[in-house]
């Protein structure tokens, strides 16, 4: 059993006062207390593959072993996406090469996507329009340990997570890239990190939506550290399939600007937010 994190360790450092400690506050009853970067944000086994809940593995010689998931997020999304980072927090510049702001980007999708809140949803959603879906026999939650019973559509969900992640970013590249930076005070990340803001949308009631992350009008925030956001927007006229704009020079927000980021991070969260001095105001 092994704790995976769907918010990583190379975030949770930075929003972390010495590297290893935590100030969290609880959501619903604004609580504070002080957790572990090893502990926080991760769920018992969350990455986890069954070879018996992937029908296509039936096959494979006894040998073959079923992919490790949480190694394949470290080497093909985590560790590229945390040296761009690194480098970001100490220049306070987005001086990118395309392959790394393809990079970044990614990386950006699969904190949107893989968050326990939305990935049970989109399960709830497609039982809900397949009602012949299987269901498992002890239901993983949200934020809370794995139960022993196997879900064949979260296990395959999980085998398909890296392509749809990078599926997401190919179309998420037409957005303008920037980077926010705060003067004073600090932002919020909470255990759903990704904020995407579109009040132009609207969907039908049986229709699933991977895709709200890149629809046209979107903007799409990520905290790296309590004084810098990635932010991307993309146009209401982005028909086009090139790669947008990249900004190297941060945009500075002020208190006002900062506040609605802040309060939709904690709104965005599911049950946990952390700042580094352990302040949380704007919420």
């Amino acid at each position: 059993m092994a704790a995976h994190h769907f918010v990583p360790q190379l975030l949770l450092k930075r929003f972390s006062h010495d590297g290893v400690h935590l100030n969290l506050m609880e959501k619903g009853t604004r609580r504070i207390f002080g957790g572990t970067v090893a502990k926080s944000f991760s769920l018992r086994d969350f990455h986890r593959i069954a070879a018996d809940g992937l029908p296509q593995f039936d096959d494979l010689a006894e040998e073959e072993p079923v992919p490790d998931l949480e190694q394949m997020l470290d080497r093909s999304f985590e560790a590229p996406a945390g040296a761009i980072i690194k480098n970001i927090v100490q220049t306070e510049r987005l001086d990118l090469q395309p392959e790394q702001r393809f990079e970044l980007v990614t990386f950006v999708v699969l904190q949107w996507y893989r968050t326990p809140a939305r990935f049970f949803k989109q399960q709830e959603d497609m039982r809900r329009l397949i009602p012949t879906l299987p269901h498992p026999t002890n239901k993983m939650r949200p934020l809370g340990k794995a139960g022993d019973g196997e879900d064949p559509l979260r296990d395959m969900r999980l085998f398909a997570m890296p392509i749809e992640v990078f599926k997401l970013a190919l179309v998420l590249q037409r957005a303008d890239l920037y980077l926010h930076k705060l003067h004073e005070s600090e932002f919020l990340l909470g255990d759903d990190p990704v904020s995407v803001m579109n009040s132009t949308m609207r969907l039908a009631s049986n229709v699933i939506a991977p895709f709200t992350i890149t629809a046209t009008g979107s903007e799409v925030f990520l905290p790296i550290s309590p004084q810098l956001g990635i932010y991307l927007q993309t146009g209401m006229d982005a028909k086009r399939g090139d790669v947008g704009r990249t900004i190297s020079e941060p945009i500075i927000l002020n208190a006002r600007h900062r506040a609605p980021l802040n309060q939709l991070q904690f709104k965005n969260a599911l049950l946990y937010a952390t700042s580094q001095s352990g302040d949380f105001p704007d919420i």
